[in-house]
């Protein structure tokens, strides 16, 4: 053997990094907690398809798409063929589990992408000021016309040229609720190029124009609430999420772009929590008739057409 190179113990697992070492018995608690997790989303896509009006989620996974269904069994794991799936990400926690789990991949590969080439990136939150009385439709409508602003006219250009040219970003829109109503909100992460001298500037200039914006669109955005911060290598976010998610603690900004899930508990803003946290009480009987109505304003949430998990490249 090799000097400096050590063999793991008989069996124990190596894991996806092939550095740390699990043993059998953490495996299979992985494994069941797996299950564990696919039978939640399961039982929460029931409700789901209950309580929504649109028969693309109505029939998911419950709608035959031919006259067979296929049975197909994996080493560990069952799944079956042949029907519909409805892939709508703000409804369906299991086509949005799905869904993510590719989006994440893709995310990932843009930040080590521009790790290596030395982009500067910058992760954060932009929001608008709500009350519980603002209708879900209302603040969301605010939150997406005060981004088609801000991109777009000189007072973009002016950021594009101060950036060197160029500015790119990736997008995700969360939506959480809580003592003050709904909290929709942006997390972007913004690429400027290797090049600009001047990105923690630039940085700043598009959270000022992203509140101007909010004006011009008839909300309000307090300065204090939008961030973007520097992010120094591929794996690194600021960590918001709390331990009771669906699949456990994440700190890679690809994961905290993609996986709305695993945010069903309380998370930073305090006294807020996930819709997919209300939809989790519905499937496990913990409601009350606010969560329905709660729930009742997701549904009316238009779905992405192209299906990304609530995600937009520009």
């Amino acid at each position: 053997m090799s000097e400096g190179i050590t063999r793991a113990p008989e069996g124990v697992a190596l894991d996806k990094n092939a550095v740390n070492a699990s043993t059998p018995d953490q495996t299979v608690n992985s494994s069941q907690r797996s299950a564990n997790l696919r039978r939640e989303r399961w039982a929460a896509r029931e409700v789901a398809r209950r309580l929504t009006h649109r028969a693309n989620v109505a029939k998911c996974g419950h709608t035959r798409m031919r006259s067979f269904v296929e049975l197909r069994l994996g080493d560990d794991r069952a799944s079956y063929g042949g029907l519909v799936t409805c892939g709508a990400v703000w409804l369906c926690p299991v086509c949005q589990a799905k869904i993510a789990a590719h989006r994440a991949l893709e995310v990932a590969a843009v930040t080590e992408w521009a790790e290596r080439e030395g982009i500067a990136m910058y992760f954060g939150a932009l929001t608008v000021q709500h009350g519980p009385d603002d209708a879900l439709s209302v603040s969301l409508d605010t939150l997406r016309t005060a981004w088609r602003e801000m991109t777009r006219n000189r007072g973009w250009q002016n950021i594009v040229d101060a950036a060197g040219g160029e500015v790119r970003f990736v997008r995700a829109l969360e939506i959480n609720i809580g003592a003050n109503g709904w909290h929709p909100h942006q997390h972007p992460l913004v690429l400027l190029p290797a090049a600009s001298t001047a990105a923690d500037s630039v940085a700043a200039a598009i959270t000022a124009r992203w509140r101007e914006c909010v004006e011009r669109a008839g909300g309000q955005a307090s300065s204090a609430a939008q961030r973007l911060e520097r992010v120094e290598r591929a794996g690194d976010v600021g960590m918001y999420i709390t331990d009771q998610t669906y699949g456990g603690k994440g700190a890679r900004v690809d994961l905290e772009m993609t996986s709305s899930q695993n945010k069903r508990g309380i998370t930073r803003a305090e006294g807020t929590r996930s819709h997919w946290s209300i939809l989790e009480d519905l499937a496990l009987g913990n409601a009350d008739n606010a969560h329905y109505v709660s729930m009742n304003e997701v549904t009316t949430i238009p779905s992405p057409s192209d299906s990304r998990a609530g995600l937009t490249d520009e």
